[in-house]
């Protein structure tokens, strides 16, 4: 994240769990546990990179799963290890997931949910990714759709008379063509297995005629990279 997308997620660490209990978030933790997590392998060492509070490191942890969170907010952490509820998880504050460099640990999975879109270089991350991943492991990725309706619709809601943008529009900034994805992730060693998709607004039914606002890629890692 850039140190001003970091100082914005210190402001709301304390609270960031209970936003999971109403609204978008909630439909998109439900949308999660139903449609994601029941289709990842259990067990294993996973990597949750950007893990915010721990809402979904802990989630994922409950089917056998040990899982490390990272996360450039210090507050974010702090907040995570509070509610670790005994569960095998730990959390580490890091610099940069560009530049992730988690020494001779490997995972088998890893999960990056609602980050990419808050950084200047988000393939770099998704490389550091998959570089801390072994060969044949499952990593799933959330990416803001381009054509995303209800995104557009928001940030032209900030050209009107005494109206603001969501805040986090400023932040997030980048999104991905679905079209572009299997090709965008097969140069950092990964094949897409499935690809789903949420909005916190539009109904599933609604998606054929309106782009939702998120993607979800399942993906393998199915080479090494390139030094």
């Amino acid at each position: 994240m850039t140190q001003e997308a970091i100082k914005l997620h210190d402001g709301y660490a304390a609270e960031w769990d209970d936003r999971y209990k109403s609204g978008g978030f909630r439909r998109r933790a439900k949308f999660v546990a139903e449609h994601i997590e029941p289709k990842l392998p259990n067990g294993g060492t996973w990597l949750d990179a950007g893990c915010g509070s721990g809402f979904f490191t802990r989630a994922i942890a409950k089917r056998g799963r040990t899982v490390l969170g990272v996360d450039g907010s210090s507050e974010m952490v702090s907040a995570a290890q509070l509610r670790a509820e005994g569960l095998p998880v730990a959390f580490e504050t890091i610099d940069d997931l560009q530049t992730l460099d988690l020494g001779p640990r490997v995972f088998d999975g890893a999960i990056c949910l609602s980050v990419l879109e808050y950084l200047k270089h988000p393939q770099r991350a998704v490389r550091s990714i998959s570089s801390s991943l072994s060969i044949g492991a499952i990593a799933v990725f959330s990416v803001p759709n381009r054509k995303s309706v209800v995104r557009k619709v928001q940030g032209l809601s900030g050209r009107l008379p005494g109206r603001a943008p969501p805040k986090y529009l400023a932040y997030s900034t980048f999104s991905l063509d679905v079209e572009k994805a299997p090709d965008w992730f097969a140069v950092n060693g990964f094949r897409v297995v499935e690809t789903d998709h949420f909005d916190p607004i539009l109904p599933s039914y609604a998606h054929a005629a309106f782009a939702p606002s998120l993607a979800y890629y399942i993906l393998r890692k199915v080479h090494t990279l390139n030094v």
